[in-house]
C-alpha cells in the first residue's frame, strides 16, 4: 500500500481516502517534495516504527529513527530502523525531516514539542505534521459523535488556523496543506453515533466495506474544498 500511495496515480489517491493508515499525506509530501532517499528520518511517537518500516521499503536508506515513551526500555534496531524509548525533548542532533504523524493531538506540551521540531530540523529541513482538524464538514454534521475527537487519547484538537498560530509561535512556517481526510470521518462517525465498537479494527472495516466506496469518494470532494477532517501540515523553519 505505501508504495501504491507513494506512487502518487490514481489507485494510490483511492488507497488514501480509503484507509486512514495509509499515511497518504505525509507520503505525498515527500514524493512532490522531492526528499531524497538518502534524508535522515525522525518520527515523533513512532509506535513499533511501521511508518519508518515503509520508507525502508521504498528505498529511503538514510538514518531513520522513532521515539516513542510507550517503548520497551531496550532500544531496537532492525533493517537499520532503529527505535527508542524517549520524549523530543531528549532527541539531539539534526534531522532532514521530522513526522508526526497522528502525535501531536496525544500532546498536552504543543509549543514545547514544535520548538523541539525546530531544534531538531536541519537547515532546509521540514516537518510533517498529520493531525486531526476541527471546523470541517464532519465536525459540523456529527459534532460530539465526530470520530476524530477520540476522548480520553485526543487532549488538544487543531483548526487550520490554531495550527498555523502555533506553528509561527515556535519558530516555523506552513509551507503548505495537504488534505488528506478519508472515509473514516464517515463511518466511523456514523459507528459513534449507534454506540457500535470501531475495535477491533478488522471487524469494524467488514461492516463498514459496503460504504467505503461511497464514503471514500466524499472524502476526496472535501479534500479538494480544503473541508476534510484531517490534514498534512508541511512545516520549516
Amino acid at each position: 500500500m505505501y508504495r501504491i500511495a507513494y506512487s502518487g496515480g490514481t489507485l494510490g489517491r483511492c488507497l488514501g481516502v480509503s484507509f486512514p493508515f495509509v499515511n497518504f499525506g505525509a507520503l505525498t509530501a515527500l514524493r512532490t517534495l522531492g526528499v531524497p532517499h538518502d534524508a535522515s528520518v525522525l518520527d515523533v511517537g513512532s509506535g513499533v516504527g511501521r511508518f519508518l518500516h515503509g520508507l525502508r521499503a521504498l528505498g529511503f536508506n538514510g538514518r531513520l529513527v522513532g521515539i516513542d515513551p510507550y517503548l520497551p526500555d531496550n532500544p531496537s534496531t532492525v533493517d537499520s530502523v532503529s527505535l527508542y524509548r524517549m520524549n523530543i525533548g531528549q532527541v539531539t542532533g539534526t534531522f532532514d525531516v521530522v513526522t508526526l504523524l497522528h502525535t501531536l493531538e496525544h500532546v498536552v506540551e504543543q509549543r514545547e514539542t514544535l520548538l523541539h521540531v525546530a531544534r531538531l530540523l536541519s537547515a532546509g529541513g521540514i516537518s510533517l505534521v498529520t493531525i486531526p482538524v476541527a471546523g470541517g464538514w464532519a465536525w459540523e454534521r456529527y459534532r460530539e459523535n465526530w470520530v476524530q475527537l477520540d476522548p480520553p487519547r485526543h487532549i488538544v484538537l487543531h483548526s487550520e488556523r490554531s495550527l498555523r498560530l502555533l506553528a509561527e509561535s515556535s519558530g516555523l512556517k506552513v509551507r503548505d496543506v495537504i488534505w488528506d481526510s478519508t472515509s473514516f470521518q464517515f463511518w466511523g462517525s456514523e459507528f459513534v453515533s449507534q454506540s457500535t465498537p470501531i475495535v477491533p479494527w478488522v471487524s469494524s472495516y467488514l461492516r463498514a466495506a459496503w460504504r467505503i466506496p461511497f464514503d471514500a469518494a466524499k472524502a476526496a470532494k472535501l479534500n479538494l474544498q480544503g473541508r476534510g477532517d484531517q490534514a498534512t501540515f508541511v512545516l520549516g523553519r
